[in-house]
């Protein structure tokens, strides 16, 4: 369907992509609101379930030789068990607020079930890793290392997820880890809800309902007026998302559990350590790098600690403990399994003598003016670091404890990325500080989450007199329910040319190559996105022999060398030059991709063009 329509009306499995989501997220909820129990923060019930749906295939899938479809079944059964309970204890399995929630929201999630992935590292890696899971039903092995994706021993804990969609539907759909992410942010919104109803009315109890106006207030906070809302990162399979929101729950977490530390209630501090630990379980597990987020988090409540007379040392010690074993299973038995299975398949940190001290100055040099671009975000975060640092001379407060906490992890792990842009990255890349804006976007919810709680403050402070009118809240949830309207093109990022066109072609070729070709790919005006796509496109069991792409040297003698090198028998071609007609012996436009076969060192024949698309 083209057109406006077409934005949110373009695939016929979109029942399925929201469907799948939606009972994923139902029975992570079931799990969570089981094992949490009445303390639980429940808009965080979700990611008490993530933890032990993780848990269970960490341990399940590395220890035992039961299959994931197994493992699959005993997280489903708990599911039923804990949609039981809560039918039973609450009279409901989802709170009200969620079924609000979807509901203002259905319009964007409409619009994401459309999407197809369109970004470089969906097909380089988060794609292809969930992809490999449903095919195969297991981890990389010994047997099975190939994953398809660029970095096989990266952790799995936000491919599973994708994984148990497609059980859920019976195939493997690339857009539901959009539709995920959609509800793990939107949940995350009324986590910063309640802090705001909490902060502006004085009120603890996180389960009192909220009206739509502050759901869709919620909701409006984690997109629209969030500052590291970047659609490119959100609408999409990449692990920003699990990251920043598991990071920041993690946070709430660890700073609720200060209060009864202080007034020596270990039933609750225990109850809200062990909680955090199921967080952190997934934290760890999304990302390779986000055990340093961890890190940070438990940093950051040992300085309160150390720094607030109402706290003790000593009696902290056992619930980080507590939240701390999960997450540190979880790591280790992914770290053996890599040693193991997956040696030098991951992002790793060169020895020190390869290190590039020399371009330090630089690298700040380029994070300084990336962060003045991102100057919303940055000048939060600069206010944050000021109260952080009146909580550290004096945390009297929640809100200071809860703003150097905030403090202690954004300059912790900004520190870390500088130390990888040295230790870790290839010289270019560093001196580029390459996605240095995209990794800041995983401390981002913690600085909101501060904004947030401040926010209600001060409005209790200065206007708390001041009656919210109902056209307040019409105003609020109208302009939650427009966002998708307005802005649909510019959030259908994967209409942008010439991604359909290089989908298109991929899918178009798929039948037409034979199990046993040597393929290489040929894309002289492109940036190499054609490459990761037909990879993914095309899978893991083809043998490519190659590329060239724009940004190397391509002339007629190279592609020649390089097709005759590994005995190339197919070629897709994306762009061609004068170069590629003249190296293939063909009569190639620059109108068209084409792919082309031969046999042995035959001459090149045309086997199938796709005309360029018309552009607009």
């Amino acid at each position: 369907m083209s057109g406006y329509l077409g934005y949110f009306f373009e695939r016929s499995d979109q029942i399925a992509v929201l469907g799948s989501a939606a009972v994923v997220w139902v029975a992570l909820y079931a799990i969570g609101g089981l094992i949490a129990g009445r303390d639980g923060l429940r808009n965080a019930y979700p990611f008490y379930g993530w933890g032990l749906v993780t848990l269970l295939f960490i341990l399940g899938g590395i220890f035992t030789s039961l299959s994931f479809t197994v493992l699959t079944i005993f997280a489903g059964a708990i599911a039923a068990a804990g949609a039981v309970v809560l039918v039973r204890r609450d009279g409901t399995i989802i709170s009200a607020d969620i079924l609000k929630l979807a509901a203002l929201t259905f319009p964007l999630l409409l619009l994401v079930s459309a999407m197809t992935g369109s970004q470089w590292d969906e097909f380089s890696h988060w794609l292809p890793s969930a992809r490999f899971l449903f095919e195969t039903d297991g981890f990389p092995s010994l047997t099975d290392p190939n994953t398809g994706s660029t970095l096989s021993a990266y952790p799995y804990g936000w491919p599973v997820l994708m994984y148990l969609a497609g059980r859920v539907t019976g195939q493997f759909i690339e857009s539901v880890g959009a539709v995920l992410n959609i509800f793990m942010l939107l949940n995350f919104g009324l986590v910063i809800a309640g802090l705001i109803r909490n902060g502006a009315t004085e009120m603890a109890d996180n389960t009192l309902r909220k009206g739509w106006g502050l759901v869709a207030l919620g909701a409006l906070a984690v997109t629209i007026l969030n500052p590291t809302f970047v659609q490119k990162l959100v609408l999409t399979s990449y692990s920003g998302v699990p990251t920043a929101v598991t990071a920041a729950i993690g946070c709430i977490l660890c700073w609720h559990l200060l209060a009864p530390l202080a007034a020596r209630d270990r039933r609750t501090t225990m109850s809200l350590a062990w909680q955090a630990g199921l967080v952190f379980a997934v934290l760890v597990n999304v990302r390779q790098p986000n055990l340093v987020l961890f890190l940070l988090t438990i940093i950051a409540v040992l300085i309160v600690v150390i720094r607030d007379r109402m706290l003790s040392l000593r009696e902290v010690l056992a619930p980080i403990l507590i939240m701390a074993a999960p997450p540190l299973i979880v790591y280790f038995a992914w770290r053996y399994h890599v040693s193991v299975v997956l040696p030098g398949q991951e992002f790793a940190i060169r020895p020190m003598s390869g290190w590039n001290f020399d371009i330090l100055p630089d690298v700040l040099a380029g994070m300084a003016t990336v962060a003045a671009k991102k100057g919303v975000y940055f000048g939060l975060m600069v206010i944050v670091l000021a109260i952080g640092f009146a909580g550290l001379l004096r945390p009297t407060t929640p809100f200071r404890r809860l703003a150097l906490m905030a403090s202690v992890i954004f300059v912790g792990y900004h520190a870390f990325l500088l130390f990888i842009y040295i230790a870790a990255f290839d010289r270019g890349s560093a001196l580029s500080v390459t996605s240095y804006w995209r990794f800041s976007t995983h401390g981002g919810l913690i600085g909101l989450t501060v904004a947030a709680h401040g926010a209600a403050g001060l409005w209790r402070r200065y206007l708390g007199a001041v009656n919210v009118k109902p056209w307040h809240r019409g105003a609020v949830i109208l302009l939650l329910i427009a966002i998708p309207f307005a802005f649909a093109e510019k959030l259908r990022f994967d209409r942008e040319y010439p991604k359909p066109h290089l989908r298109m072609v991929t899918a178009a070729a798929k039948p037409l190559i034979p199990k046993d070709a040597r393929l290489f790919i040929l894309d002289p005006a492109g940036s190499g996105e054609s490459g990761v796509m037909t990879r993914f496109d095309l899978g893991r069991h083809l043998t490519y022999t190659g590329q060239l792409v724009g940004a190397q040297s391509v002339t007629a003698a190279t592609i020649r060398a390089r097709l005759a090198a590994k005995n190339t028998t197919d070629a897709l071609i994306f762009s061609v030059t004068p170069a590629v007609a003249e190296a293939l012996a063909l009569p190639l436009t620059g109108t068209a991709s084409y792919l082309v076969s031969r046999t042995g060192n035959g001459p090149w024949q045309i086997k199938k063009s796709w005309p360029f698309p018309a552009r607009s």
